[in-house]
């Protein structure tokens, strides 16, 4: 834009800061700010391009810089800049701090409660998020599924939001809180708990809704709880006079085919009463990876290529399924795949990584480190599971690509620089041989972690994972 004489503006500027939050570029960052301070006056460097300014610095975890730009604006603090100070010190792990600025912002907003909720959250302060919750509650603020998630889906420990729920429902007994408890709860594969939730619901005499059923029933197939699934969706119209969505649909889909009743999935399919989408079709594609069932996952491939060409995932789940079935000449067709990576934030800065990616600065103790793990789950009898490789190279060469997976590149950066007692969290983009080795390696190394892939999150602790194989 630059190049073509086009002059910028305050609104270019914030789109750039923008992007140096999502890169956590500071480097970048600070030469807009220096493009800031050549360009506009210190009487036009407004309180929206210093909040743009701070979130930048915020998310980057430079709280210097973070300090110096929120005190220059006097008097002119907005909830906006008192938000980005929290934010910052929440990610830093110094949650006290942030709380002594949370306390300070005059009118409190979603995005300002979200903040301070997720950072007790990840802190492992599930009480005080949820309590939080419901003092945001009781403030007359309706949450939005950005803050639901915040207070109960992001707690890595989910199992204390349990049991701390009887004090927090007696406290407030809303629609939202218990769509939000058991959307938590489903999203960390706890099927049993959501239909106590959703009995307790029920006895509150409170009101379902769509959104209600459908994270009860995402719950059951996660659970692998086929008949309670069933017969919750049956209720929806007969007892709650509820007429089912496409998300109920899908999710009933995702239930019959991840528990092995494939046939019946798509049997289910031929009887919705609309045109089935690309997601229904997408869910009965990976139930037929996850079981082998080729004959039905050609007929969910051939539709998808009609009614969502462009999406990635069914090139991979397709591809996978060949392979499986020695189909090298076929999955080799099937087109491009979507390279993976995996994300994991350390210190208040994300670190991205890609399969077989040598630009970290850390990659020498990063390879070292897959070096430790490689011998270490030989030791313990794992086999390295190469037959998603479908390159036409020779086994010790597949092996080498497995090993330098995107999240095993995470997993090893996290056991290099993170608290030998914190949780591993890390954020994926696809599915395979990576679950067993993060199962054997939360053994071996006594290391938790809670990996977030496209559909849930998975707990492993002690070499067992929440999915109970159910992902």
């Amino acid at each position: 834009m630059k190049n073509s004489g086009v002059e910028f503006d305050e609104f270019t500027i914030v789109a750039m800061l923008s992007a140096c939050s999502l890169l956590s570029d500071y480097k970048a960052g600070k030469q807009i700010h220096l493009l800031i301070c050549k360009n506009f006056k210190s009487g036009d460097c407004n309180v929206f391009l210093k909040s743009a300014l701070l979130d930048m610095y915020a998310k980057c975890g430079l709280m210097e810089m973070v300090r110096r730009v929120f005190g220059s604006l006097g008097s002119k603090k907005s909830t906006t800049a008192w938000s980005s100070m929290v934010l910052g010190y929440a990610r830093r792990g110094e949650i006290e701090i942030a709380c002594r600025y949370f306390d300070q912002i005059l009118e409190k907003d979603l995005v300002s409660w979200t903040i301070m909720i997720n950072g007790y959250a990840q802190m492992g302060r599930h009480t005080e998020a949820l309590e939080l919750f419901v003092q945001m509650e009781d403030m007359g603020l309706k949450p939005d599924e950005t803050i639901l998630v915040a207070a109960l889906s992001a707690c890595a420990r989910l199992g204390a939001l349990v049991k701390v729920k009887p004090s927090i429902l007696e406290k407030s007994k809303t629609v939202s809180v218990y769509n939000a408890l058991i959307y938590g709860l489903a999203q960390h594969g706890l099927g049993e708990d959501v239909l106590r939730a959703f009995k307790d619901r029920e006895s509150a005499d409170l009101t379902l809704d769509e959104i209600t059923f459908i994270g009860v029933l995402c719950a059951c197939s996660h659970g692998g709880l086929v008949e309670e699934g069933k017969r919750i969706f049956d209720s929806m119209l007969d007892v709650h006079r509820i007429r089912p969505q496409v998300g109920h649909y899908c999710c009933m889909v995702d239930l019959l085919g991840r528990s092995g009743h494939v046939k019946e999935a798509y049997d289910f399919i031929m009887e919705i009463p609309f045109n089935p989408n690309s997601v229904i079709w997408r869910s009965l594609l990976g139930s037929c990876k996850i079981h082998g069932n080729i004959e039905v996952g050609v007929i969910a491939a051939e539709i998808l290529l009609k009614v969502d060409p462009d999406h990635g995932a069914r090139y991979v789940v397709l591809s996978n399924m060949l392979t499986d079935a020695n189909r090298w000449k076929d999955a080799g067709g099937v087109g491009v795949k979507p390279r993976g990576w995996s994300c994991i934030e350390a210190n208040g800065t994300l670190h991205r990584f890609q399969a077989s990616d040598k630009s970290h600065p850390q990659t020498k103790e990063i390879d070292i480190m897959l070096e430790d793990i490689a011998a270490r789950l030989k030791s313990a009898g794992y086999v390295r599971d190469t037959t998603h490789v479908s390159f036409d190279i020779e086994e010790e060469e597949k092996g080498t690509v497995v090993t330098y997976h995107s999240e095993k590149l995470a997993l090893a950066f996290a056991l290099i620089n993170l608290d030998p007692e914190a949780t591993i969290p890390i954020v994926k983009n696809l599915c395979g041989d990576c679950h067993s080795v993060f199962k054997l390696c939360s053994k071996i190394y006594r290391r938790d972690s809670v990996v977030r892939d496209l559909i849930r999150f998975h707990h492993f602790k002690s070499g067992v994972c929440s999915c109970k194989y159910f992902w």
